[in-house]
Order: structure tokens, then C-alpha cells, then sequence
């Protein structure tokens, strides 16, 4: 796996952990 994928994939879990937090 690249680093940028998995930069990128960590990125959009941690857009959706964020999201979930927020909206809780």
C-alpha cells in the first residue's frame, strides 16, 4: 500500500469519526 492511500484512507475515517462526534 502508498503512504498517500493510506494518508487518504486514514483522512476519511477520521472525517467520519469526526462527523459521527459532532453530530452527537
Amino acid at each position: 500500500m502508498q503512504p498517500v492511500a493510506a494518508g487518504a484512507h486514514f483522512e476519511a475515517a477520521l472525517m467520519q469519526v469526526a462527523g459521527v462526534y459532532y453530530s452527537s
